[in-house]
């Protein structure tokens, strides 16, 4: 017995790209509004999530051991990125301005005579590539490089060796103020700045090397000092003390 089947009608293609520039960016809205509430790091409690309620934050890790390393919390994975291009380019635009803070820095400086500022211009050339975030931005923490002689010890520990002195003079604390200050002059509304300082078991280093940076949001700035291992000690208080001293000695408070 002969079957007969009718012809399917056949479908064309639909070209997402053709629609306006205003649709596409309409339903890439509602797809990041999903990946908020799908978020883990978002309250399970919240059945709407408003633009006042979003935590959203990019991390990003300059360091030796691989590329840099860049992380955004506050959002669930977002597949269409890959699709193309140009998806990926005008979404990530949508998705950077959306962020509530930047994060730069955070991993501690390998050698005593390190210049960091090597791997920390790799970092600011990966955030440039990210023109939604340049410009919407208005919060960044900056966790300055630091030298964790706890973890120098540890190294040279493990190959039973006794850890070499470090001199203070073996590595600049500042080094990469110049080139931060200038990577920072190209955040369109930069209002607030964080400035992390790790306390080291020695008396404070020239400040005056730090006002730069200060200068950047004036007292909208803001410089916290903290222990290495995140135990307060009293070089803390001495490099607080020092901080708010250079401060009065330059005018600024």
């Amino acid at each position: 017995m002969a079957v007969y089947r009718r012809n399917a009608p056949k479908l064309s293609p639909f070209h997402f790209m053709a629609l306006p520039g205003e649709i596409r960016n309409k339903i890439f809205d509602y797809y990041i509004m999903g990946a908020l509430k799908s978020s883990k790091s978002q309250p399970r409690s919240s059945s709407a999530i408003s633009p006042k309620s979003r935590h959203v934050a990019a991390a990003i890790f300059p360091r030796w051991n691989g590329p840099v390393l860049m992380r955004v919390e506050g959002l669930a994975a977002l597949p269409l990125l890959f699709a193309n291009k140009q998806v990926y380019s005008e979404l990530s635009f949508l998705v950077f301005s959306k962020l509530d803070r930047v994060s730069i820095g955070g991993y501690p400086l390998q050698y005593p005579d390190e210049n960091p500022d090597i791997r920390w211009k790799l970092a600011y050339s990966h955030l440039e590539k990210q023109p939604g975030l340049l410009k919407f931005t208005r919060n960044v923490t900056v966790s300055m490089p630091c030298m964790r002689e706890d973890l120098h010890r540890i190294y040279w520990a493990s190959l039973k060796l006794k850890a070499p002195k470090i001199s203070i003079q073996q590595h600049n604390t500042w080094a990469v103020v110049p080139g931060l200050r200038a990577f920072l002059s190209t955040f369109e509304n930069l209002s607030e700045l964080k400035i992390v300082v790790t306390t080291e078991d020695r008396p404070a280093p020239d400040f005056e090397g730090l006002l730069p940076m200060y200068d950047i949001c004036g007292k909208n700035t803001t410089i916290d000092f903290v222990a290495p291992l995140g135990i307060w000690t009293s070089w803390v208080s001495v490099w607080s003390f020092a901080w708010e001293e250079c401060l009065r000695k330059t005018g600024r408070i």
